[in-house]
């Protein structure tokens, strides 16, 4: 993608519309692989940029724990993070390193799955209709990972915002 290199998975009709599922934590198209094959018919902070960077490629964008907003920070999860950012050095880079370890990555797979989700809280969905007043915000008890817990409930709401928004472009 314009001389960058980024992991992508994809199914369906390669003239069928765009769907970039957005997420934050690198192994996060793990989220999406019962997901993809369920669209297929129909055609987080990298992803935001990309699609910053080509609004006009864009047709619409569904977000599920791709935070935008302040509001969607619970702070005890982001302590360490905002620590080094307001003074980077070795003793708050630290904390940092730990959240791309191994037992970071655990942590997301067990504990993600729990309501409510420890690391973006509800205020950062809907946050969005402050700046996109027809934004369409559904809140699905589930936790972080809710396409584990909860995919034919995201599929239906999916399908039917597929249909409306593909359908206009």
């Amino acid at each position: 993608m314009d001389g960058q290199r980024v992991f992508y998975r994809e199914a369906g009709p390669a003239d069928a519309p765009v769907l970039l599922l957005l997420h934050g934590y690198p192994t996060s198209s793990s989220m999406f692989r019962h997901l993809i094959p369920a669209l297929a018919d129909r055609g987080a902070p990298i992803g935001w940029r990309l699609a910053l960077r080509r609004p006009a490629a864009v047709t619409a964008i569904i977000s599920q724990n791709g935070n935008a907003y302040d509001d969607g920070f619970v702070p005890g999860s982001w302590a360490g993070p905002w620590a080094y950012a307001s003074d980077p050095g070795p003793e708050t880079e630290a904390p940092i390193r730990e959240v791309f370890g191994l037992d970071a990555a655990r942590w997301q797979y067990v504990t993600g799955v729990a309501e409510p989700d420890l690391t973006f809280g509800r205020d950062g969905a809907t946050a969005f209709a402050r700046d996109l007043p027809d934004a369409e915000i559904h809140l699905i008890d589930g936790g972080h990972f809710l396409l584990e817990s909860a995919l034919d409930t995201v599929v239906g709401y999916l399908r039917g915002f597929l249909g409306r928004t593909t359908a206009a472009a």
